[in-house]
């Protein structure tokens, strides 16, 4: 990634970058407050120039660990907070795609050392989930059904598919029957619908848990499409 810096000029386009609290705890800029990073919500300094130029559309502030782990791919850390039995608050960055990796393997709870007492302290594992959004949460937990129906499969019928002709035919059959289910869900959703713009509340009720039911079926079977694309090859 490539990045270029330089003091704001009025009409620029970009990013503001805001200092770090934990970098510059005692500041000696009159005009500076307190305030978080939109993105990570780490604690971070505001300037009065930086409050004069926000009102400009062409611009947005964040922490300058966000500006430069390139927050507009996706890769906006997440600050972990604890706390030393010695009193020392502590606060370790961590690069999101390595918390979801973490999620997704199970590895070793993570450390951090106390820079006043030197105490290892090790980060719980719910702390690394909480630092992601929903979404990302939700993502983890289906790539781990995906990695766990991968292993299945390869316990039945091998590590890997014998060739590509193989891949595309297994893929197809797991395809066409998520499709299936998606269309199933698709046919009562319609009729659902209808019975809402007629009011008849009891069946709709009905019908939402007959659309479960196949979302359900078609979300299963998509992990197993996701499943067969990871032993064709597809490992990123």
């Amino acid at each position: 990634m490539s990045m270029k810096i330089w003091p704001y000029k009025p009409g620029d386009r970009g990013i503001l970058c805001m200092p770090l609290y934990r970098n510059v705890p005692n500041p000696n800029k009159r005009d500076w407050s307190l305030t978080v990073c939109p993105k990570c919500g780490v604690d971070c300094w505001e300037s009065d120039l930086l409050r004069e130029t926000l009102p400009n559309e062409n611009v947005t502030a964040l922490c300058t660990e966000c500006a430069f782990l390139g927050v507009n791919n996706g890769e906006a850390p997440v600050h972990i907070r604890t706390v030393c039995h010695c009193g020392k608050k502590l606060e370790l960055c961590v690069p999101r795609a390595k918390i979801i990796e973490h999620i997704q393997q199970r590895k070793p709870d993570p450390y951090i050392e106390c820079t006043e007492c030197k105490e290892i302290l090790t980060l719980c594992f719910d702390s690394l989930k909480g630092g992601l959004t929903y979404v990302e949460n939700l993502l983890a937990e289906v790539q781990t059904i995906v990695c766990n129906e991968y292993q299945h499969a390869t316990e039945k019928f091998g590590l890997a598919h014998s060739s590509q002709h193989e891949s595309f035919a297994v893929i197809l059959e797991e395809m066409d029957e998520a499709i299936e289910q998606t269309e199933l869900f698709r046919g009562e959703f319609k009729y659902f619908w209808e019975d809402v713009k007629r009011n008849k509340c009891d069946e709709a009720s009905d019908r939402l848990l007959t659309m479960r039911m196949f979302a359900e079926q078609a979300a299963a079977e998509w992990i197993q499409v996701a499943a067969m694309c990871k032993k064709g090859g597809g490992e990123a």
